[in-house]
């Protein structure tokens, strides 16, 4: 299996432990049909490799979107606001602290974040971007 992959369901994972996600509420691939929030949608976005520290393999970063709807009655935009954040918090937290996305990775996943807070899927209707960078090594063998 590629390391690639092996992240995407460390994240997939970690995610899946958060209070109000569930394996059934974290998908891979994009925001679409689904459950009702809260929902969380895990794609790959890029994948970069540069010339490893030796010649038997390269560095990579793998860029990964997380989209995520909070449970909220959106009712106040001070209601869908503390939803995203609460949402936001927990699913960072998992990401950062996941020990089996630590393994597959050569430096701890940086985690970057925004909400669309007023409604990016119709009024009412909060939406959490998180953009995870991972940095790994990926080893051919034994090089030239």
């Amino acid at each position: 299996m590629s390391t690639s992959t092996s992240i995407l369901q460390a994240i997939e994972a970690a995610l899946q432990g958060v209070s109000g996600l569930s394996a059934e509420r974290v998908v891979r691939g994009f925001p679409g049909d689904g459950p009702s929030p809260p929902v969380a949608w895990i794609a790959a976005d890029q994948l970069t490799s540069e010339p490893g520290p030796d010649l038997s393999g390269t560095s990579r970063v793998l860029s990964v979107s997380v989209w995520a709807s909070p449970a909220t009655d959106g009712s106040t935009h001070g209601a869908r606001e503390d939803a995203c954040f609460n949402l936001m918090d927990l699913m960072i937290s998992a990401i950062e602290n996941s020990s089996t996305l630590l393994n597959l990775l050569i430096a701890a996943p940086i985690c970057g974040a925004r909400a669309d807070v007023a409604g990016a899927g119709g009024p009412g209707t909060p939406l959490i971007v998180v953009v995870v960078e991972c940095r790994y090594q990926e080893t051919y063998g034994d090089g030239v």
